[in-house]
């Protein structure tokens, strides 16, 4: 691998070092190697890579589509994890579905809230199920049960 070079444009003030790429991209590290950039001249800024006085490193990627595959696993580990879309957000599963959450869990949602499947089954190991609505509450099925162990 070769050593990137450092310019001096007076002694003791760097400038950073450019790389030109394939396609008008251009790898830009910044002279205190704390920052290394992907762009373009003509769309934004596509891919930086910034450390911080701590030594911690920020991954900031801009693009129309991000792709991220692997052939195994994919694990994502942070304290918060947040996912925002404009439009839709989308879970697909081949196999099974599985959420382990050790606090609460609030589902919101502005519109109506739909849940299908073969059977549904619902379980409050030590307090309530309470059910409450603005308007009518109905239960239709072949066989109603009450107070059942099954």
């Amino acid at each position: 691998m070769e050593k990137l070079k450092t310019n001096f444009k007076t002694q003791n003030q760097l400038t950073p070092t450019a790389i030109p790429m394939a396609q008008g991209y251009e790898l830009i590290i910044t002279a205190d190697r704390k920052k290394i950039t992907l762009k373009h001249p003509i769309t934004p800024t596509q891919f930086e890579i910034t450390i911080d006085a701590q030594g911690r490193a920020s991954v900031h990627l801009l693009s129309d589509n991000i792709s991220l595959q692997a052939e195994k696993s994919l694990t994502f580990e942070a304290e918060k994890i947040k996912l925002k879309a404009q439009d839709q957000i989308n879970f697909q599963a081949q196999g099974n579905l599985v959420q382990e959450v050790q606090g609460d869990v609030l589902e919101e949602t502005q519109g109506a809230h739909k849940s299908i499947a073969q059977s549904h089954k619902m379980v409050a190991t030590t307090f309530n199920v309470e059910i409450k609505a603005n308007d009518d509450v109905r239960v239709d099925g072949e066989r109603l049960f009450f107070n059942c162990n099954d």
